[in-house]
């Protein structure tokens, strides 16, 4: 199981683009949209949709936290855990009933790939 894990770190790592630039400067990122095709978009501090982390209550990042990602401060951004049991309950059901993301791992999803649950 553990190099499960870590093969999937390795996939991540070399795929993901660095998302830690978005801290200083926006991004440009491809995504596959069923409807649209191949569609780049920016994302980051320069676009005006763009809200700071300063700006957004301290109240409502509890709440989306503790809606998205009840153990969010017991890892590192990935839940081995909870991958872990949404696995075995999709094979024993023999479909997608339970999502182990976390909220780093739906970040990225959404930023590069698309809202798609497959």
């Amino acid at each position: 199981m553990a190099l499960l894990g870590f093969s999937f770190l390795i996939l991540v790592f070399w795929f993901v683009p660095s998302v830690w630039t978005l801290k200083t400067s926006s991004i440009t990122v491809t995504r596959w949209i069923k409807a649209r095709g191949e569609v780049e978009e920016t994302v980051g501090p320069a676009e005006k949709i763009w809200t700071p982390y300063s700006r957004i209550s301290r109240h409502t990042l509890s709440a989306i936290i503790s809606a998205e990602d009840g153990r969010f401060y017991k890892h590192h951004g990935l839940d081995f855990e909870e991958i872990v049991k949404s696995f075995q309950l999709n094979i024993k059901h023999g479909r997608y009933l339970r999502g182990g993301s976390t909220i780093t791992q739906q970040v990225v999803k959404v930023a590069f790939l698309s809202r798609d649950k497959n």
